[in-house]
């Protein structure tokens, strides 16, 4: 299963559409796909979705591969092993996902876009690709990700 996830604080509808175009164009194949909407308007056609539940640790725990917007959920992918792509949503405050992001690149290979139209290839790429790691205690760095970036 592909899991996408949008976060709840800000809406993120072009990450859900341009998965949508790209379930309905073939190119996950046979993987279900789930998408957390979040607060994104939208109504995808080729994916199964829903807005929010109390918890995601399910559909992380059970994904094979994550789509993820830039917030704490990466460093929960690398706790876990997945592979994933990250996609900064524009409408972050100060642009604060795509900073995360790019210093998050400079530890640890990731697969990221500001772009949502390069997803496509950037999942062909990670879906090839090992697992992301990182050689540091997650929980600590956790913690000092999220008050650094996303506080």
């Amino acid at each position: 299963m592909i899991f996408v996830t949008t976060g709840t604080t800000q809406p993120f509808a072009e990450l859900i559409e341009e998965i949508d175009r790209l379930a309905g164009e073939g190119l996950f194949g046979d993987e279900e796909v789930v998408c957390q909407t979040g607060q994104a308007k939208v109504s995808p056609q080729h994916v199964t979705h829903y807005h929010a539940k109390p918890s995601i640790e399910d559909d992380l725990q059970n994904c094979d591969f994550l789509i993820t917007h830039g917030g704490a959920t990466v460093i929960e992918a690398i706790r876990l092993g997945k592979r994933f792509v990250a996609v900064a949503n524009p409408r972050a405050t100060e642009d604060h996902q795509a900073l995360f992001l790019e210093q998050m690149a400079t530890v640890v290979p990731i697969f990221w876009t500001r772009d949502w139209t390069e997803l496509g290839s950037l999942y062909t790429q990670a879906k090839a690709a090992p697992p992301p790691r990182m050689n540091v205690d997650i929980p600590a760095a956790h913690d000092l990700i999220i008050e650094r970036f996303l506080s």
